[in-house]
């Protein structure tokens, strides 16, 4: 009995009905996603902390906030000027570390970040970009009037960031696996990420986003302000220039009326200055958890005094005499202390 020739007409049915000759992978067991999931959730968390610091460390962000009127701004633009002080001063070593370090330091996760997601792009390009980021940080710092502006802070910072993206090459050369290269950078970036904010806690704990410590605002010798309400002065701004007879300052005030002209787009404003004008000075200072004020009695050689050196314009409030006219009967100075100097500017006589 000769067997059974003839074909299957259905050769696949006992084949998979529907095959999956492609299935897609279970994302949830793809450590190369999970990995960079977690860098960029470390990354996150990384930027709050540097922008807080970075923008808040003098002023608070709960002073935006709060019924303070603080306008404050300051500028260095000679490089070193501000390392070199912290070398030279007789101060605490701890504050020339934290504040020379802490600078340093603060850019060297990003630094790492930016060498991981830039590829083949070349060191100098990405050292240019870190440039540009902490140029645009000090930038909005003084636009914000948020404390002092520092090229040594733009220095140290893109030093910061060159450190990183050198350590970046070393683990590239180190880790050939893109698995355990990302690894890598998850596992530095938590380790720096808890060494910081030990650092961090220990110096200023508030901050840190998370910390429960408050701002208090200290106001030491109010009572020379007297009767003075800053939130009544009429006229606000930047002290240009200073003597005897009047004072220049460029406005942001609440009144633009006067001998006043448009200067490079800058409303500049002539005030008197009366005898019997009373002058304020208050310096500003950043202890941890505490902004103090201190207020002092000025004079004319005082705030001379403290306009030289300055390569920005100190904040200023200004009452005028009571018709209204361009003389002023008060006027508040306000100016940040450097951390490395919290004592007042020494007064310098001038030479015959």
């Amino acid at each position: 009995m000769k067997p059974n020739l003839i074909p299957n007409p259905n050769p696949n049915q006992n084949a998979n009905p529907n095959p999956s000759p492609n299935p897609k992978p279970n994302p949830i067991s793809n450590p190369n996603r999970i990995g960079k999931a977690l860098l960029y959730l470390l990354f996150l968390s990384y930027v709050c902390v540097a922008l807080n610091i970075i923008l808040f460390k003098t002023i608070p962000l709960t002073s935006l906030f709060a019924d303070r009127f603080f306008d404050l701004r300051s500028i260095n633009l000679v490089p070193l000027r501000t390392i070199i002080g912290y070398l030279q001063e007789p101060v605490d070593i701890e504050k020339a570390l934290v504040n020379i370090g802490g600078n340093i330091g603060i850019f060297v996760p990003l630094g790492l970040f930016v060498f991981y997601i830039g590829g083949p792009k070349s060191f100098g390009r990405q050292i240019s970009f870190l440039f540009l980021t902490t140029l645009f940080l000090e930038v909005a710092q003084y636009a914000l009037a948020l404390g002092s502006s520092d090229v040594d802070d733009i220095l140290l910072n893109a030093a910061g960031g060159a450190i990183g993206i050198r350590i970046g090459q070393a683990m590239k050369r180190t880790f050939e696996d893109p698995n355990r290269l990302l690894l890598a950078h998850v596992v530095f970036l938590c380790a720096a990420g808890l060494a910081g904010i030990a650092a961090i806690a220990q110096v200023d704990g508030r901050l840190l986003p998370f910390s429960a410590s408050r701002t208090v605002f200290i106001e030491e010798n109010p009572e020379i302000m007297g009767d003075l309400r800053e939130a009544e002065a009429d006229m606000v701004g930047r002290l240009l220039s200073i003597d005897e007879d009047a004072l220049i300052l460029q406005t942001s005030s609440k009144m633009r009326t006067g001998r006043n002209s448009s200067i490079a787009g800058e409303e500049r404003v002539t005030v008197a200055l009366d005898a019997s004008a009373k002058m304020v000075i208050r310096r500003v200072r950043s202890e941890k958890n505490r902004v103090v004020s201190h207020y002092e009695e000025g004079s004319l050689p005082k705030l001379q005094a403290l306009m030289n050196g300055k390569e920005s314009a100190p904040a200023v409030r200004v009452w005028l005499s009571g018709d209204k006219s361009l003389v002023a009967d008060a006027v508040l100075v306000s100016e940040i202390e450097r951390d490395h100097s919290t004592r007042p500017p020494p007064m310098k006589s001038k030479a015959p």
